[in-house]
């Protein structure tokens, strides 16, 4: 069953609900910037959150072709051994051939809270951070008045923040570039 939240009477599929996410955020040290939001930000921001993980290719396959989600997933058996699970996954037999399916990992629910968390700081919910903008527009540097500010990364504009990738890093396909 996908978990959803609800914006504008409209459901939309999530990795992480706000009562989860609530849970989340109370045993983190800085959960200040969660608790500025009020409900129906919270619940944006995971959705926005679940649209990017959603976009990161994942190793295995969708139990569904037309689920909205990455997960539930199939991988093949010898996946498991090269990393350490807990009991979310469940070997099962689909079409004769031994798989294991894993529903929805807690690394997801962990990553998307992240990934909503930069969203709610970096993003600009509140408008502060004109320099997302700048960057956006790709502005390397501005001189105002005698300071200057260059941009000399691209931290802030990363699809998936480094905070959720380590969430889910063992899920994810690794490719390298072949020179």
């Amino acid at each position: 069953m996908t978990k959803t939240v609800k914006i504008n009477d409209i459901e939309y599929p999530v990795y992480c609900t706000v009562e989860e996410a609530e849970q989340y955020f109370a045993t983190k040290l800085d959960d200040s910037q969660w608790k500025t939001l009020n409900e129906e930000d919270k619940a944006k921001v995971l959705v926005e959150a679940t649209r990017k993980l959603n976009t990161l290719k994942y190793e295995g396959f969708p139990v569904s072709l037309d689920q909205p989600l990455a997960f539930p997933r199939y991988f093949k058996p010898n996946f498991l051994s090269k990393r350490t699970y807990t009991s979310e996954a469940n070997a099962i037999e689909v079409n004769g051939k031994s798989l294991i399916l894993i529903e929805m990992p807690k690394e997801m629910i962990c990553a998307c809270c992240e990934q909503a968390f930069f969203v709610a700081e970096y993003a600009g919910l509140s408008g502060k951070s004109v320099h997302i903008k700048n960057q956006k527009l790709g502005i390397s540097s501005i001189n105002i008045g005698g300071g200057n500010v260059s941009y000399n990364g691209n931290y802030l504009l990363l699809e998936v923040c480094p905070e959720a990738t380590q969430f889910i890093d063992k899920y994810l396909i690794k490719s390298a570039r072949v020179v």
